[in-house]
């Protein structure tokens, strides 16, 4: 998990492309199983790891899965590719340099 790095947020079963949309600088993602876009805290993506599909992937799991609070996210690894899997006009971004990571609009 970005916010744990030993131990792995990933598998089959929580993780799966998305789509995205930016508000008031903050990524939301798709819920696969009640189309619920949720936010993604920012310690929950992952920023030291490349997608090596390119696209949006959430890590999370079901609505009412008992263990966990209420939209709960395991991790985040935002897309590559300008436009891939994004709503609306305006894509995401994060600054990789030396300043602190902040979401931008490309």
């Amino acid at each position: 998990m970005p916010d744990n790095p030993a131990f792995s947020c990933c598998n089959n079963a929580d993780c799966y492309p998305t789509e995205i949309k930016s508000v008031d600088g903050k990524i939301y993602a798709k819920r696969r199983e009640d189309g619920k876009y949720i936010l993604i805290p920012s310690q929950k993506i992952e920023r030291n790891r490349d997608n090596p599909d390119g696209r949006n992937h959430l890590c999370a799991p079901p609505p009412g899965f008992a263990k966990n609070p209420v939209d709960t996210v395991y991790c985040f690894a935002l897309g590559g590719a300008p436009g891939a899997g994004c709503v609306g006009a305006a894509w995401p971004v994060w600054d990789r340099g030396d300043g602190p990571s902040r979401l931008s609009v490309a």
